[in-house]
């Protein structure tokens, strides 16, 4: 699945139009803003290729390090080696109706 992100006033935020969240509920934080600067090459919009299944295609991994009742932390590696620690909130509860174990970034 193919997820639109874009960054306004230095805020990152998933365009999910149709999901009735409040655009706060939408801002990438805790890390998960700081992996999209990156990923994007510190531009104001990106979008990227989520999958539940590895294709051998995938830049990042996102492991499930610590489930919270709002959100959940995430392990993110590159190329195998540990990367960052980011912080996915509800709203991938939301898409998935559950916090994946295992998600690939393409």
């Amino acid at each position: 699945m193919k997820y639109n992100f874009y960054k306004e006033n230095d805020k990152w935020y998933v365009d999910l139009p149709d999901s009735g969240f409040e655009k706060d509920d939408l801002e990438m934080v805790v890390g998960s803003d700081n992996l999209l600067d990156i990923i994007s090459n510190y531009t104001n919009n990106l979008t990227l290729e989520v999958s539940l299944i590895d294709d051998n295609n995938c830049k990042y991994v996102l492991c499930k390090l610590k489930e919270e009742d709002d959100g959940c932390y995430y392990t993110v590696y590159k190329d195998d080696e540990e990367y960052m620690f980011i912080w996915l909130c509800d709203v991938l509860y939301y898409i998935y109706n559950t916090y994946p174990n295992i998600i690939y970034i393409k």
